[in-house]
C-alpha cells in the first residue's frame, strides 16, 4: 500500500505518543490544593494558575525542533507560547491561539521553554497532550508512579519528621551535615522551604542540589553537650518550578 497510513486508536486503544505535558489528567496534587485554581501561583502539580488562565511551561529539555500537535477534552479554548520567561512573567509574553487536535510548530528550541495556555472551563480541562506529529491521537494516562516521578523534577513535598538528628557536640560552632536524597533528580537546584525547626542546642540549615538535601547542625555549645533537631512540625517542600 503506497502512502502514510495514519491512525489515531487500534481496537479503541490510543497511543502515547509521547505526550510532554506533565499532569495532563491532574491526578497529582502534592501541594494538597483544594482545587486547581485555589490560588495564584502553582496549585496541581506543573499547571500555575495565573488568576484567569492555567498554564503549563514544558521545558525545553523535553523538546526537539519540528511539529507537535495538542489535544484535549473541556471546551477549554487554547493557546501557546515559545519563550524563557518565568511562570509568574508570561502574562507579558505573546501568545497564539490554538485549536484542539491544531498544530505547534517549533523551528529552533535554544533555552525556550513552551508554554500552553487554556482559558474558560477550566474545572473541567483533562487529558492534555502536546506529542510529536501533525495528527492528534488517542491518549494513554501513564503510570501514577511514573506521574509523580515526573512532577517531583519540578516539585517535591516531604514530611518535616523525615529530617532530623542528633548527637554529642563539644564546641561552639562545630558543624554536623545530614545529607537525604531525593527520589528523583530535580530540574535545577530548589528552593527550600521549611517550617520552624525544633532544635535543642544547634541551629539548623538546608543546602539542596539537584540530587539532595544537606542539613547542617551547628552546635551551639561550649562544653561537650547533646543536641537534636527535627521539623516535626510541618512539611519541607522542594521546587525547581519553570
Amino acid at each position: 500500500m503506497a502512502g502514510e497510513l495514519i491512525v489515531s486508536t487500534i481496537n479503541g486503544a490510543g497511543f502515547d505518543g509521547g505526550n510532554v505535558v506533565i499532569d495532563p489528567e491532574f491526578t497529582i496534587n502534592q501541594r494538597g490544593a483544594a482545587s486547581r485554581t485555589a490560588t495564584t501561583g502553582y496549585n496541581f502539580d506543573r499547571w500555575y494558575y495565573d488568576g484567569t488562565n492555567l498554564l503549563q511551561g514544558i521545558e525545553g529539555n523535553n523538546l526537539r525542533a519540528g511539529t507537535y500537535v495538542i489535544s484535549w477534552e473541556g471546551s477549554s479554548t487554547a493557546a501557546f507560547s515559545l519563550n524563557t520567561a518565568a511562570a509568574g512573567s508570561q502574562g507579558g509574553q505573546s501568545y497564539t491561539s490554538v485549536t484542539n487536535g491544531g498544530t505547534i510548530t517549533i523551528a529552533s528550541v535554544g533555552s525556550n521553554n513552551l508554554w500552553i495556555r487554556f482559558t474558560s472551563d477550566l474545572p473541567n480541562l483533562t487529558k492534555v497532550k502536546v506529542s510529536p506529529g501533525t495528527e492528534a491521537s488517542g491518549f494513554v494516562a501513564r503510570p501514577y508512579g511514573t506521574e509523580l516521578a515526573l512532577c517531583q523534577r519540578y516539585f517535591l513535598l516531604s514530611p518535616g519528621i523525615l529530617f532530623r538528628g542528633g548527637g554529642l557536640g563539644s564546641s561552639n560552632g562545630q558543624g554536623f551535615p545530614v545529607y537525604s536524597h531525593f527520589p528523583v533528580v530535580m530540574r535545577a537546584a530548589p528552593t527550600v522551604s521549611v517550617p520552624t525547626v525544633e532544635a535543642v542546642a544547634c541551629t539548623v540549615s538546608p543546602t539542596a542540589k539537584t540530587h539532595g538535601v544537606l542539613f547542617t547542625a551547628t552546635y551551639t555549645q561550649a562544653s561537650l553537650g547533646a543536641f537534636a533537631w527535627n521539623y516535626s512540625s510541618g512539611n519541607v517542600t522542594f521546587s525547581s518550578e519553570l
